[in-house]
């Protein structure tokens, strides 16, 4: 088995030559359960007592758990710190990452078992040069390099996530350095054009072993 993760267009997702100095979190995917975007928002709420500027901007089709999304807004009283923007376009979503703080995903393992791979909307948020908050699920401990490029908390660990954008929010030169150091993590494992060509060479070697055996098997027969 050989595993090759999607690969990203930096050329699409690069980041600000500029300083951030936004107080925006981004979240970007559908509303399912394994995304977890009721925990994301319970997260949010936590640090709005220290940052009451902040922002949270969740882009996704309303549908799924978008209902619930919205009683728990108006539950936690956070609804003039969260925009649901609905599907953005590709060009408008690397501008929002690019000029967001950080870039938060609350996966879990649905309770029928359900879970991400490796999001691409990590990859493409570290390209962007923004750190990534999220959890030790699926394939996002290989997009992340925990204290490094962002941090991982453990499933529904509500208190580490929060604990984690207050940090970035208190530092962010040092959101910028861990953006910076996520850029060059996709640039090393994820560029577009390598996974491709990874993609084509294994198909070639594919083809030509089989075309050997095909061989061997004819000359055996004879």
């Amino acid at each position: 088995i050989k595993v090759i993760p999607c690969g990203i267009d930096t050329s699409t997702f690069y980041p600000s030559t500029e300083q951030n100095k936004t107080q925006n979190l981004l979240a970007v995917g559908r509303f399912t359960p394994k995304k977890g975007p009721i925990y994301t928002l319970e997260a949010f709420h936590k640090i709005l007592s220290h940052f009451p500027n902040a922002k949270l901007t969740m882009v996704g089709q309303k549908s799924g758990l978008y209902d619930m999304c919205i009683e728990k807004i108006e539950q936690l009283n956070i609804k003039n710190s969260v925009e649901f923007s609905g599907v953005v376009n590709r060009t408008d979503v690397a501008i929002l990452m690019r000029y967001s703080l950080a870039f938060v995903l609350f996966s879990i393992t649905a309770d029928y078992g359900d879970m991400l791979g490796s999001p691409v909307s990590i990859a493409e948020a570290s390209a962007s040069g923004i750190p990534i908050i999220s959890t030790k699920h699926g394939g996002i401990t290989d997009l992340v390099i925990h204290s490094k490029t962002g941090y991982l908390v453990e499933e529904k660990d509500v208190d580490g996530m929060a604990k984690y954008i207050l940090k970035l929010l208190e530092n962010p030169v040092d959101s910028r350095k861990m953006g910076m150091e996520g850029r060059l993590h996709v640039e090393k494992n994820y560029q577009q054009c390598n996974q491709l060509n990874k993609l084509f060479l294994l198909v070639q070697k594919a083809v030509s072993e089989k075309d050997s055996l095909q061989k061997d098997m004819h000359r055996k027969t004879l």
